[in-house]
């Protein structure tokens, strides 16, 4: 009886090898025995157990089965006999002198009819060599052919890269692994989708129209007034003196509060109000990133795109208007 439904599909793509032995390799073995156990009625042998903590090795199977062309067993299908020593050692120095060549095609590795940067470098030398260069001046130039079309597609794709970003539907994979750590982050604490989108739409609104900084009003913490003392003619007529002679203070830097040991905190500035004794002011940079943050830090706080250029054009003046106009030759 031929059953057709159990016919791998790619039958017809190579001829049947003998296969005698897969009924007795362990993966065989392991699959029908986790077949067995799957249905929860039978106990597995110890050897069971074994293999599922130490399966057995990848490659268990026999090598005609893999897709590597190169098949010492067979020598129909080895092609190895057709590449000489010159071409290997050909292939192995390009392969040293670039490394981009050598992993150039790699993500291709088992695809081994696809044509890759180094049969391409070989054939363009064996046409170097014809046209009657050395052979070190043929690496040279298939090294530097390589090179000029490596630059055009690095090139090409750095603005197909611009591209898709100015077009506003495509992400980086940076910003992706952000928004997936986002979702997950979503996920976790179970958050409606009403909820995840008045946050989303309140932190958008604080990135693009958020300041620098936040000043909020808060109650001034009550200290304990110390006990009063009879002050002496000559102090208090001292303490007038200062008072008249005092500038009159609008607002009155505070010791800024207590933060937790551990804690990275930025400086807060808490200012007392002039009509209000209770409360204070309190200052503190805004947490989070926001636009103007973001182009104040990128401007070093110059308002000047190109300070860096200018800085550095300053330095380089400094340098030139201190050194000598005729330095003296060594001797």
């Amino acid at each position: 009886m031929i059953h057709r439904h159990k016919m791998p599909k790619n039958l017809h793509v190579a001829p049947r090898f003998d296969i005698w032995h897969e009924k007795y390799e362990p993966w065989s073995h392991l699959k029908r025995m986790g077949k067995l156990v799957g249905t929860g009625f039978y106990i597995p042998p110890e050897w069971y157990n074994q293999f599922r903590m130490f399966p057995p090795i990848h490659g268990n199977y026999k090598e005609e089965q893999t897709l590597n062309p190169h098949n010492r067993s067979e020598p129909t299908q080895d092609g190895h006999l057709a590449s000489s020593e010159e071409r290997r050692n050909l292939r192995d120095e390009l392969s040293r002198k670039s490394r981009s060549v050598a992993a150039e095609g790699m993500r291709y590795y088992n695809l081994f009819w696809m044509r890759k940067p180094l049969d391409e470098m070989e054939r363009q030398y064996y046409q170097c060599i014809r046209d009657g260069l050395t052979h070190d001046a043929a690496i040279k130039t298939v090294l530097r052919r390589f090179y000029e079309t490596l630059s055009v597609k690095k090139r090409i794709s750095a603005i197909q890269s611009e591209e898709a970003k100015l077009s506003g539907q495509f992400i980086t994979m940076r910003e992706a692994a952000t928004v997936l750590g986002v979702l997950s982050q979503l996920q976790s604490e179970q958050l409606t989708p009403q909820q995840a989108a008045t946050l989303a739409t309140s932190q958008r609104r604080r990135v693009h129209e958020g300041g620098i900084y936040v000043a909020s009003v808060e109650q001034r913490e009550k200290l304990p007034t110390p006990a009063p003392t009879v002050p002496s003619s000559e102090s208090t007529v001292a303490s007038a003196t200062d008072q008249a002679t005092a500038p009159p203070a609008t607002a009155e830097v505070a010791a800024a509060p207590k933060v937790d040991e551990g804690t990275m905190t930025a400086e807060v500035l808490m200012l007392q109000l002039e009509d209000d004794a209770d409360h204070v002011m309190k200052i503190q940079p805004q947490k989070g990133d926001t636009l103007a943050s973001l182009r104040e830090k990128s401007t070093d706080g110059t308002a000047e795109m190109d300070w860096f250029a200018q800085a550095h054009d300053d330095a380089s003046r400094a340098n030139i208007s201190v050194r000598s106009p005729n330095p003296k030759p060594k001797q």
